[in-house]
């Protein structure tokens, strides 16, 4: 009975990782036919006299070239992933000092839409086992993602914790949210909440994906609470120096 259970366990877990790949090969495929497609129906209509290669028409083209340049750059992105992993160097970091400093990197984005930044720093500095250069992607990916989703003048607050192991870095926001459903997924690579949302703020299910294995291979973890129209609050676990 127990070696049924588990076989009944790992079948259920196998048909939804192959649901999951199933998804990720179906959304390459349509961020890349999609700007392929367009790009394609303005060259032919030139070419057939249909449309003038004029400034618009140019623009459109264009537009649709960068949208290509930016998915090479995210599935490029995968490999100096995998090569930071690789590569990483954990020390004692004075945590709060250096998610600050990346917070104040990202501030003047989060200024283009007026969204407010806040940072809660407790009164001594928190101290983790970490790799720089990959707190600081950490960070960057949570707060570009907190610009994409969150309306105009909303805020962006990250706060401090810890216990006994753990630091936590809280990132939590005023944006969109997102459906119970979808929460068990927004970390596999190229998953998408909603694929016209997702194509009209310029993501392509990436960043979250990344900032999970990056904490995993600092040994920390992430997590996530969020609901619809209130916002979603993301926390970093990194694991305290002794």
């Amino acid at each position: 009975a127990v070696l049924g259970e588990a076989m009944n366990r790992m079948a259920g877990s196998l048909a939804e990782q192959s649901e999951l790949r199933r998804k990720l090969t179906g959304n390459i495929s349509h961020e890349l036919r999609t700007p392929l497609t367009t790009i394609q129906s303005y060259l032919e209509a030139f070419r057939d006299g249909i449309l003038q290669p004029k400034r618009e028409n140019i623009e459109a083209v264009l537009e649709e070239a960068a949208r290509l340049g930016k998915l090479v750059n995210d599935l490029q992105g995968l490999t100096i992933d995998s090569y930071e992993r690789e590569a990483l160097k954990l020390k004692q970091l004075p945590l709060t000092e250096l998610v600050t400093q990346e917070a104040e990197r990202i501030r003047p984005l989060l200024q283009q839409k007026e969204i407010t930044l806040q940072i809660e720093k407790p009164v001594a500095d928190f101290s983790a086992l970490a790799d720089e250069t990959l707190v600081e992607r950490v960070i960057s990916n949570l707060l570009i993602n907190a610009y994409k989703y969150t309306p105009q003048k909303g805020k962006v607050l990250i706060t401090f914790s810890q216990g006994n192991e753990e630091v936590c870095v809280a990132v939590a926001d005023t944006g969109i949210g997102i459906d119970a459903e979808h929460l068990p997924y927004i970390f596999e690579r190229f998953y998408r909440v909603d694929p016209s949302r997702t194509r009209a703020t310029g993501g392509s299910g990436i960043g979250l994906a990344i900032v999970k294995e990056l904490m995993e291979a600092m040994g920390g973890r992430v997590d996530v609470d969020s609901k619809p129209q209130h916002g979603s609050c993301f926390r970093l676990y990194f694991k305290r120096s002794k």
